[in-house]
């Protein structure tokens, strides 16, 4: 029994289309990182980060899209998932360097001094050029100085901070550590000028209230530091920290 031409006609459209929304696993990766990316410049981070994670349950492998996820995550302050996804890339890449970098930066400024030499000294080791390698480097060389209290290396180091805080004045960790520096040599006010620098450009960073804070102390302005506090405490209302000091 034959089937009719119109039948006939009718199947082939249904399997045309059926085959045509069969979409490859890398297709449907590739969507949910597009969906992903217009999320991230809508300002949606929240579900743009669940858009990277369906791409890697299809392409795993995804060095791409796990930088992107990585550094998302690092912007809607979620440290630990950044670092994970980060040390992914490395593991599968131990020469990207853009992902070193960002880990070591992210485990100095979490005080995890074992993780930031590991992988800045890998970068350090191999030569790597980008922008922020000088910081690391630097950074290490000062909290190994520090540590050792030795007052002349760190004073040094000091002075190669301020040079470079001059060509890069956004680079947090530089900032951070050379307001240490300049505050373990006696330039408190000068430190102050370099915190300010810093406030302004991330006024949420709460670690900065406590420097500012310190060396308001430092100043022996009482007055100044009061008000300070205060102002914090308006800023963060769940800080008990800072309320514990007035």
């Amino acid at each position: 029994m034959q089937c009719p031409a119109a039948i006939r006609v009718s199947i082939t459209l249904i399997a045309l289309a059926l085959v045509a929304g069969c979409d490859s696993a890398e297709e449907r990766a590739q969507k949910h990182f597009d969906n992903g990316i217009k999320l991230m410049e809508a300002g949606d981070l929240d579900r743009a980060l669940v858009e990277f994670r369906n791409v890697f349950v299809l392409d795993p492998n995804n060095i791409e899209a796990r930088m992107v996820y990585a550094r998302a995550a690092r912007d809607a302050g979620n440290v630990p998932e950044s670092y994970s996804a980060f040390l992914r890339v490395v593991e599968t890449q131990p020469d990207n360097h853009e992902a070193r970098l960002e880990l070591a930066r992210l485990a100095i400024d979490s005080q995890a001094w074992d993780e930031a030499e590991r992988h800045g000294g890998a970068l350090i080791d191999a030569g790597a050029t980008l922008e922020g390698v000088e910081t690391v480097k630097l950074a290490l060389a000062f909290k190994a100085a520090a540590t050792e209290n030795q007052a002349a290396t760190m004073r040094d180091l000091t002075r190669q901070a301020e040079n470079l805080f001059a060509k890069q004045p956004e680079d947090t960790i530089l900032q951070k550590f050379l307001i240490e520096g300049l505050a373990r040599d006696g330039q408190t006010e000068r430190a102050m000028e370099v915190l300010e620098v810093a406030l302004d450009q991330n006024p949420g960073d709460r670690s900065l209230y406590f420097v500012r804070a310190r060396l308001l102390n430092l100043l022996g302005d009482d007055s100044a530091l009061e008000q300070h506090l205060r102002e914090t405490i308006a800023r963060f209302p769940e800080d008990d920290e800072t309320k514990a000091l007035l």
